[in-house]
């Protein structure tokens, strides 16, 4: 008589744990369609913060106008609702075959789910009590070379926020992060991990390739939009880089294809600076 054992399926042919979307293998067309959202943004972005406005966000007014609201909503909506109405349009077209027979809506594609909630949160919050010190780190490296460059060391101006002030920081941040993370964890890490789940040393090239691609479209913003000096942007772009490495590690660590984790990490971080710098230049 056979043993037993054989009534026990190969690995490779076992079915994945409930809740865990194992797929394996990173296609071609994955490639080929992170790629072209890549350039989209880019190529948007970099477009906008060379026919834009310069950006306010080194001075958020105490009192705004109901023609500054208009103009600073208007602002949001050009900068950000395009790339998100081109990555949900692009992502149902391009992925419509991938998505037939498959649970997964348009949205959740992108990681915007309640299936794995609670783990992607969880890991945000963990990333940011480990990186509060690595963020002090490199905005007090990124204040010493605006000191160096030529700026003058900001100093404390007030100590109340005023709601218009909070209201705005709210907005800033919330489009900023939505869109980001949605676009870089959503969907390029997403679709060029090997496997999901997967292990942080079989992610690892997408991970880095992913941060490379977050803080490249940030080049241009930050030359032109913010007026950054190129030793200040370089400085940036580096904090961009380490920080999505991070994100992306812990976007892998959760095992779960979620984006809300990401977005809430991301709204924290941004919304602490700017309230930083508001304190501190008023």
């Amino acid at each position: 008589m056979r043993s037993h054992n054989c009534l026990v399926k190969p690995e490779h042919m076992q079915m994945p744990k409930a809740g865990s979307s194992q797929t394996d293998g990173v296609t071609h067309s994955s490639r080929i369609g992170v790629l072209i959202v890549w350039l989209f943004v880019l190529t948007y972005w970099a477009l906008i913060s060379f026919f834009g406005r310069a950006s306010s966000a080194s001075h958020i007014p105490s009192v705004m106008t109901p023609e500054m609201w208009q103009n600073f909503l208007l602002d949001q909506l050009v900068v950000y609702a395009p790339v998100l109405v081109f990555l949900l349009l692009f992502v149902a077209l391009y992925e419509r075959k991938e998505r037939r027979g498959s649970k997964r809506t348009l949205l959740s594609s992108v990681g915007l789910t309640r299936v794995g909630l609670w783990k992607s949160v969880e890991w945000a919050l963990i990333l940011i009590l480990l990186l509060a010190p690595i963020s002090l780190a490199l905005q007090g490296m990124q204040s010493l070379v605006f000191v160096k460059t030529g700026g003058s060391a900001p100093q404390p101006t007030t100590t109340s926020i005023p709601l218009s002030v909070l209201l705005v920081v709210v907005i800033s941040s919330l489009a900023t992060a939505v869109t980001e993370e949605t676009t870089v964890r959503g969907y390029f890490l997403d679709r060029l991990m090997p496997t999901h789940p997967s292990t942080v040393g079989r992610s690892l090239d997408s991970v880095l390739i992913v941060s490379l691609m977050m803080a490249s479209y940030h080049a241009a913003p930050y030359l032109n939009t913010y007026g950054f000096s190129l030793p200040v942007t370089i400085v940036a772009l580096v904090s961009v880089f380490v920080y999505s490495v991070f994100l992306s590690l812990a976007y892998v660590k959760s095992g779960v294809r979620n984006s809300i984790g990401p977005i809430l990490f991301h709204f924290l971080m941004d919304a602490g600076f700017y309230l930083v710098l508001f304190v501190a230049v008023g």
